[in-house]
């Protein structure tokens, strides 16, 4: 009889997706296929809102329109707590989440039940209570950022472990993959682009309005199409936390594929949160123009997805992946150098010509996170034969949450120190090599990722430092 956590010995377990998938499983349809991608996108479409504009809102530029409601230092202070106690909430969720049993599954009670108080406390954080620096609005924000991404959590990290579990095949992963890239665009568009015409017209409460009903939207349509199957004893996770946690941070290629996603969030993070400034302070353009440069680097992105698609099965998802990754570590720096080299071109341009450059790279990131982690999810299944996909999303999670802290902390650090107004904007400039340095460290990491060549059951068992001890090994194999 095999020990709690690893799999019997009678019966293998499978080394991936197979085409047919396990036995029991029914095939998806398209239709579940596009709105489950379609519900996962809805927090990206709030989590994007919040990078792009929850700063400009609460601190805009000195001598811009608006006043500041709160010091820098302040919210500084305030969203590396509110990333803290983001990533704290994280593994709970996924822990109660993997354990949870009813008739609805494990993820959809999670989703339906908090859907709703989610983006609620999301048009709440638009709606401070004093107009200029105030005590109660630090509290205020405070209270309200720290319940959003506690409440945003609970939903989207059960939301994002049904796609392991539902998508059992490699077509049905590619499927999924394909719209979930799609809707990714369709969503960072609108609340990039979007999100800065809806400000020009109906403020910043009209635009939490709008964004925050069409996620709504989006959240529950996954409910409508798809029947989440309960698990049977046999299949419940019964392992304890410590050791659960323990198993999926001994997950070397895992580990490898999660930091790098940190530090990708971090470099990502810092640009986008200060574009607002790069673009009304170095580029002298309005607040609704920063539609154009973020736009320009989505219609790139969208132009190149079929490109990438089609290249990634031919050179693997690894090579693509690096490609990429390196890629943005190289153009990233150069927005220190726009408007200071003399070129035919204005400053504006030379901007959107170098957004839509970084969306061809980018186009590639956004489509392989998703296929890269499940064949992470099929490894640790290999290992100990249960399926854990909520607490593989929840380490992603925290370390995606310590990331946008300290994309957020780096960037009040730039600005604090080095400055963001138009008389010193050396701090604005300079948020471009730092990106550009996060994202060579991340393709550095994904470095010890397991080559294309191999298969998920010819894996090599290895951790990072200094995660040294490694779980027992799979059935026929050391």
């Amino acid at each position: 009889m095999a020990r709690e956590g690893q799999p019997p010995s009678v019966t293998p377990v499978p080394s991936g997706p197979v085409p047919s998938g396990p036995p029991g499983h029914k095939p998806l349809r398209p239709v579940q296929m596009i709105t489950y991608a379609a519900g996962t996108s809805a927090g990206l479409l709030l989590n994007t809102t919040v990078v792009t504009w929850v700063m400009y809102f609460y601190v805009p530029p000195p001598g811009e329109d608006g006043v500041p409601l709160i010091p820098i230092v302040a919210f500084t202070w305030i969203m590396l707590l509110g990333r803290i106690v983001d990533a704290l909430a994280d593994l709970p969720v996924a822990y109660f989440s993997d354990r949870t049993h009813s008739r609805f599954g494990r993820r959809m009670p999670y989703i339906v039940a908090l859907g709703l108080p989610t983006v609620v406390v999301y048009w709440l954080l638009w709606s401070p209570p004093a107009a200029g620096l105030s005590i109660l609005n630090v509290i205020y924000f405070a209270v309200s950022i720290n319940l959003f991404f506690v409440i945003y959590t609970a939903v989207y990290t059960p939301m994002m472990a049904l796609l392991p579990e539902i998508a059992r095949t490699n077509p049905e992963r590619i499927g999924i993959s394909t719209w979930g890239a799609f809707f990714t665009l369709a969503t960072t568009a609108i609340a990039s682009v979007g999100s800065g015409l809806l400000l020009d017209r109906m403020g910043y409460r009209g635009m939490a309005y709008v964004l925050g009903g069409l996620a709504l939207v989006l959240t529950y349509l996954p409910f409508l199409t798809i029947r989440e199957t309960p698990k049977t004893a046999r299949e419940a996770v019964t392992i304890g936390f410590w050791d659960m946690l323990l198993r999926t941070f001994t997950n070397g290629p895992f580990l490898a594929y999660v930091v790098n996603m940190a530090l990708f969030y971090i470099g990502f993070n810092t640009v986008i949160s200060g574009l607002p400034y790069y673009v009304t302070v170095i580029l002298k353009s309005s607040k609704a123009s920063v539609g154009l440069y973020m736009g320009a680097h989505l219609a790139a992105a969208v132009a190149f997805f079929p490109v990438m698609a089609r290249i990634a099965p031919r050179i693997g998802k690894r090579r693509l992946y690096m490609w990429g990754i390196f890629t943005v570590a190289a153009l990233f720096p150069l927005f220190f150098f726009i408007g200071k080299v003399a070129l035919p071109i204005s400053p504006q341009v030379q901007g959107i010509a170098l957004m839509a450059l970084v969306g061809i790279p980018l186009s590639a990131l956004y489509m392989l996170p998703n296929p890269l982690i499940s064949d992470c999810v099929d490894y640790d299944e290999l290992l100990t034969g249960k399926r854990r996909e909520a607490m593989y999303y929840g380490v992603q999670n925290i370390l995606q949450n310590a990331a946008m802290a300290l994309s957020a902390a780096a960037l009040g650090g730039l600005f604090n120190f080095f400055g963001y107004s138009a008389k010193n904007p050396a701090g604005i400039y300079l948020m471009g090599p730092a990106a550009g340095l996060c994202f060579l460290l991340a393709g550095l990491i994904f470095l010890k990722y397991p080559p294309d060549a191999l298969a998920v059951g010819e894996w090599p068992r290895f951790t990072l430092w200094p995660f040294r001890r490694l779980p027992p090994g799979p059935v026929g194999r050391p």
